[in-house]
């Protein structure tokens, strides 16, 4: 069997080509394929890179447990070894689909192509040999393998290179991405005689073992790898546990706060039995003790699910529940994350004999763990997750799914208490944050919290960066943002929008520099952050363009960014989903969301000057894949005029969404059938009742359909009922007799459909009966 170099000679020797200078084996299979064609290629690789002879260190290196073998060889010697010693394997090329390995067999990867499944057909989609082959692979451009291999070495516990050359560029730039944390357990196994740059350039990414595959092969004869299935009791690297320091009451300085409310920043040993008492000098705030009470019911085996709106508190609440579990003799353990293999995370809970406390954040980043977990039934775990509250509003299957459709507490923290609005005050008063606002009365001060930033969050602090005594401090990070090259610039705008946007889950660092098509390195964007002392504020060192804080994330694109900067990264998020990952299902919602027209206007506000920004988006997008073939993208470009109040224009792109889901087999048009209903009644409120109240019939008739047909997803159509009490207000007392008689008939068929609405579904939505209540008002007056 030849080698690289030699495969390279024999083509460049074939093509009569005798000076070999600056020839790799890309440019040489260039050259080879312009002197022959694909069929030579083949039977020249076919011919060389087929194994005849292994050694006893590749059979005992092979025959280890490993989970999954990744190689950018295109040869046979792993198969070889695998079939010599009786090793169970599965093969896959990066083309294929992502899948786990079965239990107890090794997958095996080949990175640029497999000499076994060499055809012409798979020669153009599956063999990367030539220069374009590899600038077209889907593993440098991000795709299904690429980023399962930095998930791999995310949740290894020890990851080994055997013979890696600096030239697979592709894995170099990820290994570039890495957090540092990750150099810890990585290995290069390279001979004794590799040279002082080799050894400078590999040392940036891990440990160096000069002991040759010799070596390697007599060490793992003394060790037994252990595959992650065997039931070790060891915690797995993807279960970390929180430990905390039980005490009555925490130092606290105002820097603690100040890191807390601006860059996000909750240190586990400042909180005390203070942060869910609601002492005077607590770390953060306390929430109403019946939240906290139902959430710490030992005796409940439920799992808890807590939710709110992007940067009401869900974290905060989490790790004040955890601290009170700790305070009960808990263990407190949180997932980082869903491996492929999740056995030796369920195999560790379901061997432990201790009170466990396990943390789940954003429950819609697991698919199956957190059904696994409860399927142990064990009295001895709890298990407390969080979702965003649109997911309960639109999606509750995805809450259903997750959870196993079990029975669940829930904890709404936008529903805000009085006593928890004293606490807000409380809180703001001893830390000296109100600023402008500390002249007002206690009462006040109440109303501030309670009307202008609505008992959330996200809001009050938002009004502390504005004018309050955090103002300063969050122009000092603005100022550093200001400063850091463009590029890094861009992928930190990108970063804020997901932490905004709900889609932390793409914010690894090996996906958000894709996305933002950032060439650089880890390194680099971790030393502009430290002069701009921005490393306080974006997770960069956790390996994540994730904002700690998500009302900073929201502070720094309205005020530093701007509307314009802020699409014009999100198209080059969408095209390159366009262009490398469309086919792939992971990223259908994070592209949902980024031409979402609420997801901008909730940043930037309504008004003429977005709304012109926003419809100049969507006509750049609409070369877009997703534009051409899924009928939303015409909904978001019809709501964008809508709000522009360019009905004419919103009403042509409803059409079109129609005929475009038509040609769709066993399309469910409900949410163009909400819009439209929404846009009917829009034009009603501006310009009033329709001839023969037609425009308003055909609106009932679509809710009507929508709510009885789903049983899901009914936020929107249930909310868009309130606009027909808004048109009575407006218009009924100027109409005719006969338009009025006629309108009463459609409020009270709203009121009746309403009505039959099941009682778990009102359930979910807290704002039905103040929409109940406003038709039943309109309709007798």
């Amino acid at each position: 069997m030849n080698d690289a170099t030699e495969l390279m000679n024999l083509m460049l020797e074939e093509c009569k080509i005798s000076d070999r200078r600056d020839y790799d084996i890309d440019s040489a299979s260039e050259e080879y394929l312009r002197h022959f064609d694909e069929y030579s290629l083949i039977n020249l690789i076919h011919d060389n890179f087929h194994c005849r002879t292994i050694t006893d260190a590749q059979k005992i290196i092979i025959g280890q447990p490993w989970y999954r073998i990744y190689t950018t060889n295109y040869d046979n010697v792993i198969e070889i070894c695998c079939n010599n010693i009786g090793k169970k394997y599965t093969n896959k090329v990066i083309s294929e689909k992502v899948e786990p390995p079965s239990l107890e067999v090794t997958q095996i990867v080949h990175v640029y192509g497999h000499v076994t499944s060499l055809s012409p057909e798979a020669f153009k989609s599956q063999f990367l040999l030539t220069e374009s082959q590899r600038d077209a692979s889907p593993f440098l451009r991000g795709g299904h393998w690429f980023n399962r291999f930095n998930d791999d070495i995310l949740s290894a516990d020890n990851v080994y290179f055997i013979g890696f050359s600096l030239r697979d560029v592709d894995i170099r730039r990820l290994l570039g991405s890495l957090p540092p944390l990750c150099f810890k357990k990585i290995f290069f196994i390279e001979s004794d005689n590799m040279t002082g740059p080799v050894q400078n350039r590999l040392a940036r990414f891990g440990n160096i073992s000069k002991i040759g595959t010799d070596g390697f092969a007599k060490l793992l004869g003394q060790i037994q790898l252990k595959r992650s299935y065997d039931g070790s009791i060891e915690c797995p690297s993807d279960l970390k546990e929180l430990r905390f320091d039980v005490k009555d009451k925490a130092e606290i300085s105002a820097v603690d706060i100040d890191r807390l409310l601006v860059g996000g920043l909750l240190k586990a040993d400042k909180l005390s039995r203070n942060d869910i008492d609601g002492g005077v000098g607590s770390y953060t705030i306390a929430r109403a003790k019946e939240k906290l009470s139902r959430a710490c019911n030992f005796s409940d085996t439920a799992p808890v699910v807590i939710h709110s709106s992007v940067g009401n508190g869900k974290t905060i609440f989490i790790w004040q529940i955890a601290f009170a579990h700790a305070l009960g003799g808990f263990r407190i353990f949180e997932l980082l994350g869903e491996p492929e293999d999740v056995s030796n995370i369920i195999s560790f809970i379901n061997n432990s004999t201790d009170n466990y406390l396990i943390i789940a954040e954003d429950i819609s980043r697991y698919n199956r763990i957190i059904s696994q977990i409860l399927d142990l039934s064990k009295k001895n775990i709890r298990l407390i997750t969080s979702a965003r509250s649109s997911l309960f509003e639109t999606s509750r299957h995805v809450i259903d799914e997750r959870l196993g459709k079990r029975r669940f507490v829930e904890i709404d923290l936008n529903l805000v208490s009085n006593s928890e609005i004293i606490n807000i005050v409380k809180y703001l008063e001893v830390n000296g944050l109100l600023g402008s606002k500390a002249e007002l009365t206690s009462d006040g001060k109440k109303k501030f919290i309670e009307n202008e930033c609505k008992g959330q969050m996200r809001d009050v602090v938002l009004s502390l960066y504005e004018g309050g005594a955090l103002h300063d401090r969050v122009e000092n990070y603005l100022n550093g943002l200001r400063n850091i090259p463009k590029d890094i610039f861009d992928l930190t705008v990108l970063g804020a929008l997901l932490t905004v946007a709900g889609f932390s889950r793409f914010s690894k660092l090996h996906v958000a520099t894709e996305l933002s098509n950032f060439s650089g390195s880890y390194e680099r964007i971790r030393d502009a952050y430290a002069v701009g002392n921005l490393q306080d504020i974006i997770r960069i060192e956790a390996g994540e363009i994730l904002f700690g804080s998500p009302a900073l994330a929201q502070f720094v694109l309205s005020n530093s960014v701007g509307i314009e900067t802020t699409l014009d990264v999100a198209k080059r998020a969408l095209r390159y989903i366009s262009d490398y990952l469309y086919d792939d299902t992971d990223f259908d919602a994070l592209t949902r969301g980024l031409l979402k027209f609420s997801v901008y206007s909730k940043i930037f506000g309504n008004n003429r000057y977005i709304e012109n920004h926003m419809d100049k988006f969507y006509d750049e997008c609409r070369e877009l894949k997703v534009a051409t073939k899924d009928p939303l993208f015409l909904v978001q470009r019809s709501i964008a005029n809508m709000t522009g109040k360019r009905f004419d224009i919103a009403s042509k792109f409803v059409e079109t969404a129609y005929g475009m889901a038509k040609r769709r087999p066993n399309y469910n048009t409900y949410q163009i059938e909400t819009h439209e209903a929404k846009l009917l009644l829009s034009i009603s409120l501006e310009f009033g009742f329709s001839d023969n109240l037609s425009r308003e019939k055909r609106a009932m008739s679509l809710l009507t359909s929508v709510l009885r047909r789903r049983n899901d997803d009914l936020y929107h159509p249930l909310s868009t009922m309130r606009l027909f009490a808004e048109i009575s207000n407006k218009w009924g007392g100027g109409a005719a007799r006969d338009q009025r008689v006629a309108f009463r008939s459609i409020l009270m068929d709203a009121v009746g459909v309403l009505a039959s609405v099941p009682s778990h579904i009102k359930q979910r939505f807290s704002n039905l009966r103040y929409v109940e209540a406003t038709l039943n008002r309109a309709a007798k007056q």
